[in-house]
């Protein structure tokens, strides 16, 4: 988001993820989860422009996550 936005309570900026239980929809409770997470960057050094994701963090996690150096579809 680049402008705050009031998303359930908490106003937020950046980077956010929703997700959607099917499961939880279809027994009637709340469905839908809004991740707020930072992430990290460097420069791309392999193209010389743009930037890579090297790094993200939920919010409320002390953990960093790493970002694979590639990625296969399944």
């Amino acid at each position: 988001m680049a402008e705050p936005a009031l998303i359930g309570g908490p106003i937020v900026q950046g980077p956010v993820l929703f997700t959607h239980d099917e499961a939880k929809m279809s027994r009637g409770e709340a469905c839908t989860t809004v991740h707020k997470f930072t992430t990290r960057t460097q420069p791309n050094e392999s193209f010389g422009l743009g930037y890579v994701l090297t790094e993200y963090q939920f919010s409320g996690e002390t953990e960093a996550h790493g970002v694979p150096l590639s990625t296969t579809a399944h």
